[in-house]
């Protein structure tokens, strides 16, 4: 791989911010794809109380749940913060489905390809959550993963490297077609 310079004979960083863009982009796409079979079978999450404000972000059937409450002591809200299961431990936990495609004309399971969010709101206490679907977020970062491979391509010897233009014969030093110094 050549070095990239710029018109002043300076290394340019662009290709590298590119090149990790692209990278990370296709392993964030990867772990979304992996993650989607993986989401009927258990909830991997994180929860945690930071300040006076409880957070959580979770993996249920197709979708990413994200909750935060701001409550009043002692206050308990349906969602998250008092399960029937008992609550969700601080810090990173994993926990297994009884049933992987559970019966029942409202489960879960069923709805993992909508988005959807709530909220209540009290005089002294306030609870949010927004449920993200997996194909949603893929395509949120997708798109500009896409973006990013297509304009890092490569052109092959003898061309410009950024339009392409054959420079066979070319002599002076810069591309006639864009005007890039070569």
């Amino acid at each position: 791989m050549g070095v990239s310079l710029d018109r002043t004979g300076a290394m340019s960083k662009r290709p590298r911010v590119r090149r990790f863009c692209k990278w990370s982009g296709l392993a964030v796409c990867l772990l979304i794809v992996a993650s989607f079979p993986l989401s009927f079978i258990g909830t991997l999450g994180w929860h945690r109380v930071i300040g006076g404000t409880t957070v959580a972000v979770y993996a249920q059937p197709g979708r990413i749940s994200f909750e935060a409450a701001w409550a009043a002591p002692g206050f308990r809200y349906p969602g998250f913060a008092s399960p029937p299961h008992g609550g969700f431990p601080h810090g990173w936990f994993l926990r297994k489905r009884r049933e992987v495609f559970p019966a029942g004309k409202y489960a879960e399971w069923r709805r993992w390809w909508r988005w959807e969010s709530r909220w209540r709101t009290d005089v002294d206490n306030s609870w949010h959550m927004a449920r993200v679907p997996l194909w949603l977020a893929l395509v949120v970062v997708l798109m500009p993963t896409l973006v990013v491979w297509y304009r890092d391509r490569r052109f092959p010897p003898g061309r410009c490297q950024t339009c392409g233009y054959d420079l066979t014969g070319n002599v002076s030093g810069t591309c006639p077609e864009c005007g890039e110094w070569i």
